[in-house]
């Protein structure tokens, strides 16, 4: 049935169905994320040699985040590269919002008719706190440089303050 789901998302929406989320707590949620094991063995090997070295996240960020790194390993590569034809916005049928994600998956399954009824969280990290107390003033700055593209194209902010602003652009 997931996968009828899947199929029938990409058929009606042409592929063009992005969801995106908060640069600042999408590195924060992939960092935890591989942290712990990631999703099979390249994960893991993938952080045993990259994220080992780090106490922290902070120093993560400091010693590892920058416009580089970010293109060697899938979870890390900007999210403007997956959803713009030469660093355009192409047009797109609908963006999704993590932040927004049970209202913007509702308006997909209206959009392609399914009684598809509850979204499922797969690889939730558990026991983590807000992405923002994981920040410093230049770790946030540094990963404000580094996600420029997503930040100013996806219009977000730190905090998320511009969420309404975000999901007002849409005109859905």
């Amino acid at each position: 049935q997931i996968k009828t789901f899947i199929f029938t998302l990409r058929y009606v929406f042409s592929d063009n169905t992005p969801f995106v989320r908060n640069p600042w707590d999408r590195l924060v949620s992939a960092y935890c994320f591989l942290k712990k094991g990631g999703m099979g063995q390249v994960d893991k090997k993938w952080a045993e040699e990259n994220l080992s070295i780090y106490p922290d996240f902070d120093s993560f960020v400091k010693s590892w985040i920058n416009r580089k790194n970010i293109f060697s390993y899938t979870l890390f590569i900007p999210q403007y590269k997956f959803i713009c034809t030469q660093g355009h916005l192409p047009t797109l049928d609908f963006i999704g919002f993590f932040e927004n994600i049970e209202e913007d998956f509702s308006y997909v399954q209206e959009r392609i008719k399914t009684n598809q009824s509850d979204l499922l969280f797969l690889n939730k990290t558990t026991n983590r706190k807000d992405y923002q107390k994981y920040y410093t003033e230049e770790s946030k700055q540094i990963v404000a440089e580094v996600y420029k593209e997503d930040i100013q194209m996806l219009g977000y902010t730190f905090d998320n303050s511009s969420l309404n602003a975000q999901l007002a652009k849409r005109n859905i």
